[in-house]
């Protein structure tokens, strides 16, 4: 235990024996938070709590700074202002940076300007045992953090939220942007619904799933690895605009972009086509854009992204000749696609089935994708790796929308054709084929448009976040 942790537990041990209630339970009356009380008439009686943040003694008289969710006030304590019980804390040094109080007092503006309360009393409802990192400012206003390890940052969200003010914004535009899309999608008649987590046969995206098992039915179960299956059976069973915020699981890697546990919007609306798709979603970005903003661009990095423009529209295999400078790569052979990767020096997981297509998206992956700053539609993937799209005309109807070089969205003109579906699963060697989901396309599904968004990823974009664990509460660590 560190000097200053024995430290406090002592002070915590005395207060016991003095007979405080270390940890009171009663409702409190508080007359607002901090951001709301600078509104407040000087010299009114307020009752506010925060967390102390720093302590000044000059001579016999302390100044705090408290802190709530909202803002932050300068206390102003003097012995002749103070109750006897208060006057014992502070006096006595009991209280501590990081703990909590209750605090009583009259708004009152000092020589130097500021807004301060004198304090007339003072209660502690909780005692931080432990020592929060400091950040300062110098003069010249350079922030020193000491609480800037990124590992620590994720690891102790709880702490980073507490010291540094950027994550708590970043966090709090994150809850805006699932407001503004719900509002959006609320305001076109689209219905929020909710499927299972749990499911008996995992699909809807090629993943690595996590499994469990239920003891009573004593059937094998899958955390989702994405809803799709599901919000089709509702539009099969008559609903015909409906989304939902899910949240799905892959037993896969963690980087920059990707974290097991991943929060997803997808919609599905029916009597429309991935052409519709693509309009409504830069509306929808572009609405997001404007509600956190007031404009019609984003900064990210370097780049400034534009949403008043019409998004881009190019086929996967014109951006891979455009960008190595070759003719017509649809018509490679395996073996001449082969050669240009070991030339272009990108690997390929061996373990699994190489085809041309596995190729062609690789090569898009680690040569193209990073040039789609500005919103790109790439259209035109192979019927092989679109098993839920419609062809029409030997045109796959799929989209997938890339910003700053990463993925967005996936939509597709959704495949209703039974036998067809069976078809596709079959010949992409499907382990777990959902037998029920072609039932319901048996039953009836009419024609539909249905998109994914990556929600984390679509933050990281808005709140200019080089990372999706800077957006994520608590993203998976390694347990330590």
């Amino acid at each position: 235990m560190l000097d200053q942790e024995l430290i406090r537990l002592n002070k915590l041990k005395f207060l016991k024996k003095k007979g405080v209630l270390l940890y009171p339970f009663k409702t409190l009356y508080i007359t607002d938070n901090l951001k709301n009380i600078k509104k407040k008439k000087i010299k009114k009686k307020i009752f506010v709590v925060g967390r102390i943040f720093n302590i000044i003694k000059i001579g016999k008289i302390f100044f705090f700074i408290i802190k709530d969710f909202y803002s932050n006030i300068q206390l102003y304590i003097k012995k002749k202002n103070l109750k006897k019980f208060s006057y014992f804390l502070i006096y006595n040094n009991l209280l501590d940076i990081g703990d909590i109080i209750y605090v009583i007092g009259k708004l009152f503006i000092t020589k130097k300007k500021i807004l301060t309360i004198k304090v007339i009393k003072i209660k502690l409802l909780c005692k931080s045992l432990k020592v929060l990192p400091q950040i300062k400012i110098n003069k010249i206003g350079k922030v020193f953090n000491k609480f800037s390890n990124v590992e620590k940052i994720y690891r102790y969200r709880y702490i980073d939220l507490i010291v540094n003010n950027k994550s708590k914004k970043k966090f709090l535009k994150r809850f805006k942007i699932s407001y503004i899309i719900r509002n959006f999608l609320n305001k076109k008649k689209f219905i929020e619904v909710e499927t299972p987590i749990l499911h008996p046969i995992y699909g809807g995206a090629d993943a690595k799933p996590f499994m469990t098992y239920h003891n009573k039915i004593k059937n094998k179960l899958y955390l989702r690895i994405a809803n799709e299956i599901y919000l089709k059976k509702l539009i099969v069973g008559g609903f015909d605009k409906i989304y939902e915020f899910s949240k799905n699981f892959r037993n896969e890697g963690v980087d920059k972009l990707h974290n097991p546990e991943f929060s997803m919007l997808e919609l599905y609306i029916s009597y429309k086509d991935y052409f519709w798709m693509m309009k409504f979603c830069e509306k929808m970005l572009y609405y997001i854009c404007k509600k956190i903003y007031n404009k019609n661009y984003i900064k990210y990095g370097k780049n400034i992204i534009y949403f008043n423009k019409p998004f881009k529209k190019i086929s996967l295999y014109k951006i891979i000749d455009k960008t190595l400078n070759i003719i017509n790569i649809k018509k490679y052979s395996l073996k001449k696609l082969l050669k240009l990767l070991k030339k272009l020096n990108i690997k390929i997981n061996k373990k699994k089935k190489i085809n041309k297509n596995i190729i062609l998206l690789k090569i898009f992956e680690k040569k193209c994708q990073k040039k789609c700053i500005q919103p790109t539609y790439i259209i035109d993937y192979p019927k092989s790796i679109s098993p839920f799209a419609k062809i029409i005309n030997n045109t796959v109807h799929r989209f997938e929308l890339f910003i700053n070089g990463f993925e967005i969205a996936n939509a597709y003109t959704e495949l209703n054709d039974p036998y067809e579906q069976l078809c596709r699963f079959k010949n992409n060697n499907y382990k777990n084929i959902d037998y029920d989901f072609i039932n319901a396309l048996k039953i009836g599904m009419p024609p539909t448009a249905g998109i994914g968004i990556g929600i984390d990823r679509l933050c990281m974009l808005f709140t200019n976040s080089k990372s999706i664990q800077e957006i994520i509460l608590f993203p998976q660590m390694k347990i330590i």
